[in-house]
């Protein structure tokens, strides 16, 4: 009757109550198997890899050759991170006893990754797929052994048919995403976050995707999201600069000045922004108020090369060669230096 009643509790995944009743089953018959197979079970529906694996050897004990302990027992190996020239030939021997099984080719996938021979993973994952169509632990191998590999094309591949099969998977779909900007993909990163509505609510992904905005060409749209991040977070400088940046490029020099100006009051304004303001100035033809911040941002870094450069355009404008020259040269001497 125990072992009747924890088999249930273990199938609606109350598996404390399950563990209990099977613990008192062996307690009555501590001959009978089954009350192991349902501790063997509950732990393993758990995670518990290292008590699981102590039942399996008690039920090979019991019952030398035992076929769903020595399947088990192998697959714990591997979860239990056994050296790969020890799990390899057990998940070997266990296809040549069992036959083609999934979980026994992922795992066999796996731990070829693990022992260094990715190239061999990918014929058991595939060969995973063929039993169980979209087995999700074969999904996830090919996308580890692609990005492993560096293979760029069948990673992006790889994670498309992982999340066509399980689109709710938000942390793989964030590794996509992160995926997809290291790969300078923009337009497929932010149409992934767009179709899935991730940035609601989430500053970090809401960033993101402005990021992702502003590398296509998508600036009005990216200075949106920055000026509503910045509402959020006043006295943020890199937001800030963003969008600038974003203001600027899409037809807003005025705002972006006068948002400058003001953040340089309202701030303990940092060489680069007090270069962007300059630069922005210098763009309008306004030499005057850009030098004035150029001058400030040798002020507080003294070896900036970029500020001398930037005075050294505005005289060349001017016409003025000599003192351009100087500060040409002042700023390659910095330049150098940096390198």
């Amino acid at each position: 009757m125990h072992i009747i009643i924890g088999d249930s509790y273990r199938i609606l995944g109350s598996f404390e109550k399950a563990e209990n009743h099977f613990h008192r089953a062996r307690e009555i018959d501590r001959d009978r198997i089954e009350n192991r197979y349902g501790l063997a079970m509950t732990f393993w529906q758990q995670e518990r890899w290292e008590d699981a694996s102590a039942v399996l050897d008690d039920i090979e004990r019991m019952d030398p050759g035992n076929a769903i302990a020595g399947y088990y027992s192998a697959l714990c190996a591997c979860k239990l991170g056994y050296p790969p020239e020890e799990t390899i030939p057990l998940i070997q021997e266990r296809i040549r006893k069992d036959g083609p099984d999934a979980h026994l080719f992922t795992a066999l996938g796996e731990e070829y990754i693990r022992g260094g021979l990715a190239d061999l993973s990918v014929k058991w994952f595939t060969k995973a797929l063929t039993l169980i169509e979209n087995h999700r632990p074969a999904l996830s191998g090919l996308i580890k052994v692609y990005r492993e590999q560096d293979n760029r094309a069948k990673t992006k591949k790889s994670y498309l048919s992982y999340l066509k099969a399980y689109e709710d998977d938000r942390d793989i779909r964030m590794d996509f995403i992160h995926f997809l900007i290291d790969q300078t993909d923009f337009k497929e990163a932010a149409r992934q976050i767009e179709r899935h509505a991730l940035a609601e609510h989430e500053p970090g992904i809401e960033r993101m995707l402005a990021f992702c905005y502003r590398e296509t060409g998508r600036y009005a749209e990216a200075a949106l999201i920055y000026q509503r991040l910045l509402g959020a977070d006043p006295k943020n400088e890199p937001i800030l600069r963003s969008l600038v940046f974003c203001l600027e490029r899409s037809g807003n020099a005025d705002t972006a000045v006068r948002l400058l100006e003001k953040a340089v009051g309202f701030l303990t304004p940092s060489p680069n922004l007090l270069l962007i303001t300059g630069v922005i100035l210098f763009r309008r033809g306004d030499m005057e108020r850009a030098m004035r911040y150029f001058k400030q941002v040798i002020d507080l870094a003294p070896r900036d090369w970029r500020a001398y450069e930037n005075i050294g355009r505005i005289y060349e404008t001017q016409g003025l060669t000599e003192y351009a020259d100087k500060n040409f040269a002042k700023s390659q001497v910095y330049k150098s230096a940096v390198k």
